[in-house]
């Protein structure tokens, strides 16, 4: 028994020895190093940010870190900000431990990315700008990396926090955020958004992996504007640093160049690589005078941007159409609320000439098949812009008729002359006397007859813009823009009129 002491004897003096140095050395080093690195102000676009803590508490054997009452403040131009985090808790991985002691030029080295936190957890973070409050109940990090050299310049109190610098400097595994909540006040109309919970995922330099939203709502003097179930985008690459510094000025601005911010959005959506390759959203509704406007779902599939290739499809919307009523005054009878399913196709064909095709199903109304091709250099031009500088070509339309025809009838003329009125106006866009005239007149006279199926298609090889369309139809020569076929339908209109009146006049 005695010999056995003997032999351990030295390995327990030095458990002892490593227990009592880690406990009355490095716990008290790392605890004043954090301390130090805390207190040392942090640079962002030439504002300084001072950062304190009520408490760092260091555990060597779990190698976890405790800090309590953590501030922060920062005085830019527009106004104070401050964070407030109630508890922060860590573990230090090996080599970010020893680099908080006199090892850390033996250990960081020269370049490349290393951990520097694990399973991170905050608490009842609070962030106050002037124009908002933000807080976040629970917030967590699996692992955080960080390039050496910015480990070391935080470590000797010579961090930067320039948000564009700190992007390309470290990286996130996965974090979770929940309840969420971000309050606008303003004298009459306070905006409030509640999020239950953000997760992102594989977050390094500009690109990020995953990110989804559950349960957003956005509220306007305490009533619900919008709500989300559910959004999720995949293939997420931030654009480069000059547009986010350009975005970022035009951001805290009082009142941003609405202009500008579209120019600006419509380079960073037209630059490199996709911004995001896929998008889901589920159960949105947005509150209207008129009712609650719906979407079911809407997916949007990105794929790249030389050659332009994206589609996007939306399935269950529903809108009051009271919305127009009230506004215009125009309501197609006999139907509250339109509902559809829609798919678009945008294929690049070229130069600046993009292909659209376009499928809609609307109940009660119609399907609707369509391809355009549009051409033209519109970058740096807003939308109305680009709408009326570009031409247009290879346009190929195809309408089944099912129930439109009636609702804009009876919405639009008296029963008894829906047809004349139709008629009329089929008469005016073909006024002048041409073979293609006479034929379009013939067609569209079908489809006013006995609503079935049209279809429209440009002339082959021939472009136009907006306002060579409106000049060709104010002269009646139809003809001189597309070619018309039609394909009468089983009924009349005069007949689908009378049933719609029917049915009308049975609700109560």
């Amino acid at each position: 028994m005695k010999r056995t002491f003997l032999l351990l004897a030295p390995l327990l003096a030095a458990a002892l020895a490593l227990a009592l140095a880690a406990q009355f050395w490095l716990r008290p080093h790392v605890e004043e190093q954090l301390r130090r690195s805390l207190a040392a102000p942090a640079f962002a676009d030439g504002v300084a940010t001072q950062a304190r803590a009520r408490e760092v508490v260091f555990s060597p054997f779990s190698r976890r870190v405790l800090a309590r009452g953590l501030e922060m403040q920062a005085l830019p131009p527009q106004g104070p900000v401050t964070c407030h985090i109630a508890e922060i808790s860590l573990r230090l991985p090996w080599r970010a431990l020893l680099a908080c002691t006199p090892l850390r030029g033996a250990i960081l080295p020269q370049s490349g990315m290393l951990p520097v936190a694990e399973n991170v957890v905050l608490r009842n973070l609070r962030i106050r700008t002037p124009r908002s409050k933000t807080g976040v109940q629970r917030a967590e990090i699996s692992e955080i990396r960080a390039q050496s050299s910015l480990v070391a310049a935080l470590l000797e109190g010579q961090g930067s926090l320039e948000p564009c610098s700190l992007l390309s400097r470290i990286s996130v595994a996965e974090a979770r955020a929940s309840f969420l909540n971000v309050d606008i006040p303003t004298v009459s109309r306070p905006e409030q958004i509640r999020v239950r919970e953000v997760f992102a995922r594989n977050w390094h330099d500009r690109s990020l992996e995953e990110l989804t939203l559950a349960n957003l709502e956005f509220r306007v003097a305490d009533r619900e504007v919008l709500r989300l179930d559910a959004l999720s985008q995949h293939g997420i690459l931030l654009p480069g640093k000059v547009l986010l510094r350009r975005f970022a000025e035009q951001a805290t601005l009082p009142l941003p160049d609405r202009m500008a911010v579209e120019i600006l959005a419509g380079e960073m959506f037209a630059t490199g690589e996709p911004l995001f390759r896929e998008l889901r959203l589920h159960g949105l509704t947005v509150s209207t005078q008129a009712g609650p406007a719906e979407l079911k779902e809407l997916g949007l599939d990105w794929l790249s941007n030389t050659p332009l290739r994206s589609s996007l499809h939306v399935s269950g919307f529903a809108l009051p159409l009271r919305l127009f009523t009230d506004a215009s005054g125009f309501s197609l009878p006999g139907l509250d609320i339109l509902r559809l399913d829609g798919k678009i196709i945008v294929e690049g064909q070229g130069k600046d000439a993009i292909l659209k095709k376009t499928v809609i199903k609307a109940e009660g109304l119609g399907d609707l098949r369509c391809t355009l091709l549009t051409s033209g250099n519109t970058r740096g031009m807003n939308r109305r812009e680009a709408l009326l500088s570009q031409s247009y070509s290879d346009f190929k339309l195809k309408y089944e008729d099912r129930g439109l025809m009636a609702r804009l009838a009876l919405a639009t003329a008296p029963a008894d002359m829906a047809v004349s009125a139709f008629k009329a106006g089929i008469a005016a866009i073909c006024a002048l006397d041409t073979p293609e005239n006479r034929a379009i007149a013939a067609a569209l006279e079908t489809f006013v007859n006995r609503p079935g199926t049209l279809e429209l298609t440009s002339l082959p090889g021939k472009s136009c813009r907006p306002g060579d369309v409106l000049d060709a139809l104010r002269a009646g020569d139809a003809g001189a823009l597309v070619r018309v076929s039609a394909q009468a339908g089983d009924t009349t209109l005069d007949r689908e009129m009378e049933r719609l009146n029917a049915a009308l006049k049975a609700q109560p």
